[in-house]
């Protein structure tokens, strides 16, 4: 029975923790910049990443339209 409280009170810890991510993440929400994103830049960059996570395994591809750009945080 021991384990099965332990289990419990570990998996209240973790929503309690993640109540308090999620809180600290709200709390700290700013509004969207005015800076004009290159999206091909930011495309290529999760493009690079998810290729050298992947280790080989797949193949990762974005096709854009080279005009695309978005208001944003560059952060």
């Amino acid at each position: 029975m021991r384990y099965l409280d332990m289990m419990e009170q570990q998996a209240a810890r973790m929503q309690k923790r993640d109540l308090l991510v999620l809180a600290n993440l709200e709390g700290d929400m700013r509004p969207p910049g005015d800076e004009l994103l290159d999206m091909r830049a930011v495309l290529r960059h999760l493009e690079d990443n998810a290729n050298s996570l992947s280790n080989g395994r797949h193949s990762i591809t974005f096709h854009n339209d080279d005009s695309l750009t978005v208001a944003g945080s560059g952060d």
